[in-house]
Formats: C-alpha cells, sequence, structure tokens
C-alpha cells in the first residue's frame, strides 16, 4: 500500500491560532501543537538561511518519532549559485540538516522562473548530490519539462516536484520512486481555500501515482488554508485507500 506523508509549508503561522492552533498556542508551542495532527512539515526558512546548530537539535528533540523534516535547499545554491560551484555551501547545508538524522525526510530544491535549462549544469549538481538521501526538484520555467530532462531526472533518482500553482499544474512527471507534491494555491499564490472537487481531484491523482511514497505539502498559509485543506486531503485519501 502506498504511504502518504502530507503536512504544510512550515508551521510558524501567527494567524493560525484560532483558526487552526488553540487560543492559548503560543510561538514556542506551535510545532508540538503542528505535530499533533501531521506527522511532516517542510522546512521554507532553510531557504533563507542555514538554520542554527541548537535549532536543528531542538526541532528533533520536540517532535514525535517517525516524524520527517523536508527542508528546501539554501537559495544561495538555487538562486545566487544557480547550482554551479556549489559543492561547499551543499556540504554545510546537508551538514546541519543531518543533525535531524532519522527525522530527515526529502529536500527540496526550488528553481528560481528565470533560471532556463542548462542540462550540463544541472548533471554537474545532480552528480554531487548524495544517493542515500531523498531529492526533489521544482521547476517553476516550463522550459525545463522535456524527455531529456525526464531522464536526467531518473538517472539520478531525484523527484520531479509535482505542483499546483497560478499558471502551472505539474501533476504527472514521475522520475523517482517517490513523489513530492506542492499546493501553492491554483487561483492565488499562498491565499487559495482548495474547493471540495479540487481536492477530490487531486486525491484521485495521488492515488494513481505509480510510486510507493509521497510527500506532501500545503504552501497556502493564508487564513490557516493550508493545514485545513491538508486535514480534507488525508481523510479523502483514506477513504480512498
Amino acid at each position: 500500500m502506498k504511504r502518504y506523508r502530507l503536512g504544510c509549508s512550515g508551521w510558524s503561522y501567527s494567524d493560525w491560532i484560532g483558526k487552526f492552533y488553540p487560543e492559548e498556542c503560543t510561538p514556542k508551542t506551535m510545532l508540538e501543537e503542528y505535530c499533533k495532527h501531521f506527522d511532516t512539515v517542510e522546512l521554507n526558512m532553510s531557504f533563507y538561511r542555514l538554520p542554527f546548530e541548537q535549532m536543528v537539535k531542538s526541532w528533533k528533540e520536540r517532535t514525535p518519532k517517525g516524524f520527517l523534516f523536508s527542508p528546501k535547499l539554501s537559495r544561495q545554491i538555487t538562486h545566487l549559485k544557480k547550482l554551479k560551484d556549489s559543492e561547499e555551501l551543499l556540504s554545510a547545508f546537508l551538514d546541519r540538516m543531518g543533525l535531524l538524522g532519522e527525522k530527515l525526510g526529502p529536500i527540496l530544491i526550488q528553481l528560481p522562473p528565470g533560471l532556463k535549462p542548462d542540462l550540463t549544469v544541472l548533471e554537474n549538481f545532480l552528480r554531487i548530490l548524495p544517493t542515500k538521501k531523498k531529492f526533489a526538484i521544482e521547476f517553476r520555467n516550463r522550459e525545463w519539462f522535456s524527455s531529456k530532462t525526464r531522464a536526467m531526472l531518473e538517472k539520478y533518482r531525484v523527484a520531479t516536484c509535482l505542483i499546483d500553482s497560478p499558471g502551472m499544474k505539474i501533476d504527472d512527471e514521475v522520475t523517482a520512486p517517490f513523489a513530492y507534491v506542492r499546493w501553492h494555491g491554483s487561483s492565488a499564490w499562498y491565499a487559495h481555500d482548495y474547493s471540495k472537487s479540487e481536492i477530490d481531484k487531486w486525491a484521485k491523482t495521488l492515488a494513481e501515482l505509480d510510486v510507493k511514497e509521497v510527500f506532501g505539502y500545503w504552501n497556502n498559509d493564508v487564513n490557516a488554508y493550508a493545514p485545513k485543506n491538508c486535514l480534507s486531503m488525508i481523510r479523502k485519501l483514506g477513504r480512498i485507500e
């Protein structure tokens, strides 16, 4: 049976208090409250700066057994270096995230929209990724989607990130034994509340994916839509399976 790991893109949102978190929740207790509902979370903050060592250790200690974190790779690698000459930065990132131990899930490589296809650069980067870790790559430029890109990702067992966002929906690219999905909001970035019919369609898509495991994260954090929609999806998939 396929395993689903579904959660949100982050947990520290003050406007979730009263909508998802209880009124008495504070920033210091949000992670614990989050873990009452989900068994995985995507780390957006790791994209902006490398988390402090003690912070990473704290996340590991405060979460239950079996919980997984999916960190987003540093923007210094993806947006500034554009995947070139980034061995040292990658090593530092992996060392820090490695403190999560068995709680480290797939690592997301999100490329900028302005980065056009260069398969030589891509393969040079994929070559330095450790094979014992899971990686997913999110293309925000349609020009990347080609048979050559697909074959390269299959070769290195890197998942193509399936996405739902304004102007772009990718739901059928499977390049690894697992799938990685991000829901940004189909009509508005981060502010779309998915309808029952939208969730039903995506649930059917996930159920039909030829993979052993699905990681999926809701990035529509506005008005606590993310946890609301994620819980709806979990309930729906439970009925399908």
